[in-house]
Parts: C-alpha cells; structure tokens; sequence
C-alpha cells in the first residue's frame, strides 16, 4: 500500500475525527445548559479487520477508543460521547466481494446487508428510539 494511502486514510478518519470532536465538546463544555452527546462513526471492521483494510482498520478502531476515553473525559461536564459500528454496507466498491460466496462466508454475519437505497421504516425508527432509549 502506498504510504499516501495510509496518510489520507488516517487524516479524514482519526484527524479529522478528534478535531471534530474536540471542537464540539469544547462547545458543549461552554453552553448552557452544559453537556451534550458525541456519535463517533467507527465501523466492524475496528474489530475485525479485513483482508484489504489494513489502512482503514485501525483508524475505525481508533475512533472507537477516541470514544471510550472521550466517555471518562467528558462525563464531568454532562457530556455523553459514543462509537456506532456499522456493518457492511452493500455499494459499488464492495459488490464483487458480497457476490463471492467464500468471502462472504469469512464477514461479520448480520441478517442482511445495509442498502443504501433502502426507505426508512416505521419498524427502523421505534428500533433506533428504542435503542437510544436503552443506552441511557
């Protein structure tokens, strides 16, 4: 892999990341009421890894730690600061590898793959109340 792949990589995932979060949390920290709640976008693969993710990988485990120590950090000032990790996502880049049986047998399994074209639910929407509503 190119060094610039590497460097990009980790720039738009983990620089940009902490900047974000560092500008956000400065703000929450300051408002008032103060506090507030931070998403980070990690991703599966920060705990699996993949075959061709060895750039992608350890930046998306990185947000999540940037998240776990965001959590201790920033609980005094009522701040909340999670990592989702979304599964695979079916699009253009990945569609040869869903189609191949033997990689698709060696991913993370999940009841379906995510579509991106796919509508919104009522069914999606109480789940996700519901698991916000369960995470606090």
């Amino acid at each position: 892999m190119p060094h610039a792949t590497w460097e990009r990589t980790r720039q738009v995932n983990l620089d940009g990341s902490f900047y974000v979060v560092q500008a956000v949390a400065n703000q929450m920290k300051t408002q008032i009421p103060q506090g507030g709640s931070i998403i980070g976008i990690s991703s599966i693969s920060a705990l699996v890894g993949g075959e061709f993710q060895c750039h992608y990988a350890p930046t998306k485990a990185a947000i999540l730690s940037l998240m776990q120590s965001c959590a201790v950090a920033l609980g005094k000032y009522n701040i909340r600061a999670n990592a989702i990790l979304p599964g695979t996502i079916a699009t253009d880049i990945n569609k040869e590898d869903l189609a191949d049986v033997v990689k698709r047998e060696n991913m993370i399994k999940g009841p379906r793959w995510a579509d991106l074209e796919r509508r919104m639910t009522l069914q999606d929407l109480w789940s996700s109340w519901r698991v916000t509503w369960r995470s606090m």
